[in-house]
């Protein structure tokens, strides 16, 4: 991927609210409205053996839109790619490409979605962390992940920080923020999707999280590259 590479989060595109609406799907029903994701929902399936899309490469056609979601949450994941497809004209030109350590959980979303989008349903690709892991690696890039400190911030078994770490610049999340689920490889990886092999032919790819809802046509920040000054 070139160094120009356009990493577009969708939400400042204005087309994303991570708070869920019923009046998001006029006429239909998705999702229970009264479950909101922010609750980020942990519902899990038992791990898959791993067969992934790895040696996938996106195509950079003219047509396609491409977006890379990092999750294991299959609630989360059947909101943000339903909402998607819905407000989209287009959804059978929108690759998702989920990385994830539970390919069950990413098959049962896709099966979710497809039933609600029907013949006109988006491209979803599964890929599996262990596999993005060692094409990074194997391609000269060591994720923080792997690294044998990784982690040796953190009081073992508790969610407090070392004091023999902290400095007087150490930015610590608020008390109530403290949750190991950001120390998880997948909330770290959107740092190295230039360095995906994928990716390597794409101009841009839009990175979401699984807990926000799109309200708009996610065309626009899909061309949101036009108005960036380089």
């Amino acid at each position: 991927m070139a160094a120009s590479t356009l990493l577009a989060l969708a939400l400042a595109a204005g087309v994303v609210d991570g708070v869920w609406e019923e009046s998001l799907v006029p006429h239909q029903t998705v999702m229970d409205p009264s479950s909101s994701l922010h609750s980020l929902s942990r519902t899990s399936l038992p791990p898959a053996e791993r067969s992934s899309d790895q040696i996938l490469v996106a195509s950079n056609d003219a047509d396609g839109i491409h977006i890379c979601v990092f999750s294991d949450r299959i609630d989360g994941l059947k909101g943000t790619m339903m909402s998607v497809g819905l407000n989209t004209p287009s959804p059978e030109k929108v690759h998702f490409w989920i990385v994830t350590t539970n390919l069950t959980a990413v098959e049962a979303a896709k099966s979710y979605v497809d039933t609600g989008l029907g013949r006109r349903s988006m491209k979803i690709h599964a890929l599996h962390l262990d596999d993005i892991t060692e094409q990074l690696e194997e391609d000269g890039t060591r994720p923080v992940w792997t690294w044998e400190e990784y982690g040796s911030s953190v009081v073992p078994g508790t969610n407090e920080y070392r004091d023999d770490w902290i400095t007087d610049t150490t930015a610590i999340p608020a008390p109530w923020d403290h949750n190991h689920m950001h120390m998880h490889p997948l909330n770290h990886l959107r740092f190295y999707i230039p360095k995906m092999e994928q990716f390597s032919n794409l101009d841009r790819i839009l990175f979401l999280d699984d807990d926000v809802i799109v309200q708009g046509d996610i065309n626009y920040a899909w061309q949101a590259k036009r108005n960036v000054m380089f």
